[in-house]
């Protein structure tokens, strides 16, 4: 075995509507992922052979079993696919399901199922945050962020004590998420995007969602 190279994952959110002053709490961060409850028959399929597509037929499963997950049907149906491949090994399709409030997704509410060439489930599991009063709440009044993308990746080199040569600007604007330049902290421009966060009690948190390759190359 070879160690190709060492990495670090560096992990953070800023989130929607809280002022920051000076470095962002680990511990006041929080993010809570919902309790992911597993689908298997050992030796055995969940379901019988079925016609359709292996996407929809997750679906129809999880839905199906919502009251078991701790969700509602909204949730797994209005769900976002985040990956989708077929093993030739073993003959089964792979799908990938992640939670999605007003469009954009929920960080760590994901889902999953594989399914074999006759449409039988071979397994399948989910963790979706059952929307509460309180989100459905915050949901009817999140408007545009008040924490601007530009500002949370500022408060992020701050953390990290980096001093940036330039301001964090807008390099490209894509639907739903910005690319910012931010000479200091990455040499090509970053996508960033909106994301909700979970917590607790079924509530969710609008935050700023990140990826950076640190321009020493020390991190990611």
């Amino acid at each position: 075995m070879e160690v190709l190279d060492g990495r670090r994952l560096l992990s953070t959110s800023v989130r929607h509507g809280h002022e920051h002053n000076g470095p962002i709490n680990p511990a006041e961060v929080n993010v809570w992922a919902p309790t992911k409850v597993a689908f298997i028959k050992l030796g055995k399929y969940l379901t019988t052979a079925k016609k359709g597509d292996a996407t929809k037929l997750v679906q129809n499963f999880l839905v199906a079993n919502s009251v078991k997950l701790g969700t509602t049907r909204a949730a797994v149906l209005t769900a976002e696919v985040t990956d989708r491949y077929f093993d030739e090994q073993s003959g089964l399709t792979h799908v990938y399901l992640r939670q999605t409030f007003n469009g954009l997704p929920v960080i760590n509410s994901v889902g999953n199922g594989s399914v074999d060439g006759s449409g039988r489930l071979l397994s399948a599991a989910a963790g979706f945050i059952r929307p509460g009063a309180a989100t459905r709440a915050l949901l009817r009044e999140v408007g545009d962020p008040t924490v601007s993308g530009e500002e949370a990746v500022g408060h992020v080199a701050e953390e990290m004590g980096i001093v940036l040569r330039k301001e964090v600007s807008v390099a490209q604007y894509l639907g739903k998420s910005i690319r910012l330049s931010a000479p200091g902290l990455q040499a090509m421009p970053m996508k960033t995007n909106l994301v909700y966060v979970g917590r607790k009690r079924a509530k969710v948190e609008l935050a700023w969602r990140m990826v950076a390759k640190l321009e020493d190359g020390s991190h990611w």
